[in-house]
């Protein structure tokens, strides 16, 4: 399955929600008993911020080595597992590439082998308004576009005036990235539910996921513990991961083969239409 995160511009927090979809997919895999895991790709030269946070070390295999082997023509199963990194036992990541550039024919193939490697691919993007030529293979690919946005209505405008995701919008699902309802000195008039009545104006009727502003995940970022908000047991139940836990369960229900790792509080297995009926009710409210 392949899920690419990406967003209208930089800044809005797509790569830490592209980890923490990973980490989660990760834990139901782990929870399962599965030997799968995941892979998470780096294609946003621009940023690296993958690299930055699961790194501990500037000794790092990434495109660069995939694009040389690609190249060079000396491509294949095992000498494509030279360019990955293992950070722990369900997640691969791929940092991003320095010096080669991904073309076409190149991103074709870096997907034809992730996707014969991994069960999950999560694909960190490049923002749709720097170079959406680039992310282009991808979308084509991808079985759901995850896209972050936040309260801000300058980023949305991105949205409504370049109708960049529009090609794609059977495949997107939008991630309120620190939505903010209400706060000691007021409420948030540009609200979840003023965003989602806009882009059903625009012909976008996936669902759209508010991920709260958690102190936790800034944390994290800063100080190399990311991966522990969500794979970590003693955080379970906090509201960020909560909603997280509901965009990946939603995730895995367009996977006719994962979507049995969803299960309820109990940890019984959901079936897809209590799991659509769960999401339809609480995205009304």
């Amino acid at each position: 399955m392949l899920i690419t995160v990406t967003a209208p511009k930089k800044g809005l927090g797509q790569t830490t929600t592209a980890i923490n979809i990973a980490a989660m997919i990760a834990k139901y895999l782990k929870i399962e008993g599965k030997d799968d895991k995941v892979i998470l790709l780096d294609i946003n030269k621009y940023c690296k911020d993958i690299e930055y946070y699961l790194c501990d070390t500037t000794a790092t295999r990434g495109l660069d080595d995939f694009c040389n082997l690609y190249k060079s023509k000396l491509l294949n199963k095992d000498t494509f597992q030279s360019c990955i990194k293992s950070i722990n036992p369900y997640i691969d990541i791929m940092a991003t590439n320095d010096y080669y550039e991904l073309d076409k024919s190149s991103a074709e193939a870096l997907l034809e082998y992730s996707m014969m490697a991994y069960s999950f691919t999560v694909l960190d993007a490049i923002g749709a308004s720097n170079i959406p030529t680039v992310s282009e293979p991808f979308y084509e690919k991808s079985d759901i576009i995850v896209v972050v946005i936040n309260q801000i209505k300058s980023v949305m405008q991105l949205i409504y005036e370049k109708h960049i995701y529009i090609k794609y919008k059977d495949k997107v699902v939008f991630v309120l990235n620190k939505n903010i309802d209400n706060t000691e000195t007021g409420v948030m008039e540009y609200s979840l539910k003023i965003i989602k009545k806009e882009l059903r104006a625009l012909g976008y009727e996936n669902e759209i996921f508010p991920l709260n502003f958690d102190i936790e995940v800034v944390n994290g970022s800063n100080f190399g513990s990311i991966l522990g908000l969500v794979m970590g047991e003693i955080k379970e139940k906090r509201n960020y991961t909560t909603q997280l836990k509901q965009l990946v369960k939603y995730i895995l229900s367009n996977d006719k083969v994962y979507y049995a790792l969803i299960k309820d509080e109990q940890g019984q297995r959901e079936s897809i239409k209590n799991l659509f009926l769960k999401s339809f009710t609480k995205n009304k409210e």
